[in-house]
């Protein structure tokens, strides 16, 4: 689900959001990370758009905004 460290660090160069640091050897949970994307950088989330994934014809909602941030991220 591109939970890898190239999405994170895409994240920090394109942000400047640096999970590595923030939350050094802890565990966080992606809802966090997608509220603080939100709130604290800006960052929207395409509520409506539907993400699939080989045998998936629908992903979680969580893993749908979190592809949509990324998308976002990325343009």
């Amino acid at each position: 689900y591109k939970l890898d460290n190239s999405s994170f660090i895409s994240i920090k160069e394109k942000v400047g959001f640096d999970i590595f640091k923030k939350y050094a050897n802890q565990t966080i949970d992606l809802k966090a990370i997608l509220k603080e994307l939100e709130v604290d950088y800006g960052i929207s989330a395409d509520n409506d758009k539907k993400y699939a994934f080989d045998k998936f014809d629908q992903l979680p909602k969580t893993i749908n905004k979190w592809f949509s941030i990324l998308e976002n991220i990325n343009k």
